[in-house]
């Protein structure tokens, strides 16, 4: 029964095109979903990266197995899978950590809205007409304020843990407190809300706001400067009744 290791080796072997099979769907399946806006992914790149895989990270195969057919595996494949391994990474991490266009356009027109709301809550008594100049501006840009609901909510889960309703309270809050140190508040306040209402675009006032508008993140490299809001999302706006 001398042979009997030998013939276990060999089976072993004739295993390790099947496993690498699975490896390689299961590894491109889940950069398919998990870089949908990737352009072209080099094929051989994921074939020796999950070769690689079937190999090495494998806890069926020994590594006495491994280390036979690691020899016959070329060393630029090695590197090569390795070098694809952190370019995907790379990628991945400057995805991440930036905003797009279209989030940072949305998060502009939450952020006018919230301040403009909060503005005619803080001064219905200095200017009693503030709720309708607010009301005025929903009113003309409801359909840029609902569709900004979808991209800040794209933003917020692949960059925070926070919800929408987190992302609302927090900006109201920061909004509200830094109100507290701008003299004339409410006067520059009155003036954007009835400039904004008649303006085609609502984000011709974001220079001035009284509370002004930090960018979240840099914006990310490769997508159109003009975003597409023309699609309708549930709205967390309400018209506040003076």
């Amino acid at each position: 029964m001398w042979f009997r290791p030998i013939i276990i080796w060999l089976i072993g072997l004739s295993e390790l095109p099947v496993k690498a099979r699975i490896y390689r769907k299961k590894y491109c399946d889940h950069q398919a979903c998990q870089h949908r806006s990737m352009a072209i992914v080099e094929s051989n790149c994921f074939r020796s990266w999950t070769i690689y895989q079937a190999v090495v990270g494998s806890k069926q195969v020994e590594m006495a197995r491994a280390g036979v057919v690691l020899k016959k595996l070329p060393a630029y494949g090695l590197v090569k899978s390795a070098a694809c391994a952190a370019a995907v990474a790379v990628m991945t991490s400057s995805v991440s950590a930036c905003i797009t266009p279209s989030e940072q356009r949305a998060d502009q027109i939450r952020f006018l809205e919230l301040q403009l709301k909060i503005a005619a809550l803080k001064c219905r008594f200095e200017n009693p007409r503030f709720a309708g100049l607010y009301n005025r501006f929903v009113k003309a840009h409801r359909p840029s304020i609902k569709a900004s609901r979808w991209p800040v909510e794209a933003f917020l889960a692949r960059q925070t843990r926070m919800d929408m309703d987190t992302y609302v309270t927090k900006t109201a809050n920061q909004i509200s407190l830094a109100s507290l140190d701008v003299r004339g508040f409410c006067e520059n306040s009155a003036a954007v809300a009835k400039l904004a209402a008649t303006s085609k675009d609502p984000l011709g006032v974001m220079d001035l706001l009284s509370v002004p508008y930090r960018a979240r993140q840099s914006v990310c490299l490769g997508e159109g400067q003009q975003s597409d809001l023309a699609e309708a999302a549930p709205s967390t706006s309400a018209s506040i009744r003076p």
